[in-house]
């Protein structure tokens, strides 16, 4: 059973890609809804801290058990 974890690392880091791909594709679309700052800033921001959560889902080293 240790080939499970890394398929659920793998689906998880899947499932982010898409959120990221998704977010960074539609910040154009919400550049235009502001307030302090615009939706599309957060949509970028969004984009960010998936890819960024996709790199540490990989990468980052801890037991398993």
């Amino acid at each position: 059973m240790a080939a499970a974890p890394w398929i659920l690392r793998i689906a998880a880091a899947a499932g982010l890609a898409v959120d990221a791909a998704v977010h960074a594709r539609l910040a154009g679309q919400y550049d235009l809804v502001t307030a302090t700052i615009s939706e599309g800033i957060l949509f970028r921001a969004e984009a960010a801290a998936a890819a960024l959560a996709v790199v540490l889902v990989l990468l980052w080293r801890h037991p398993f058990r």
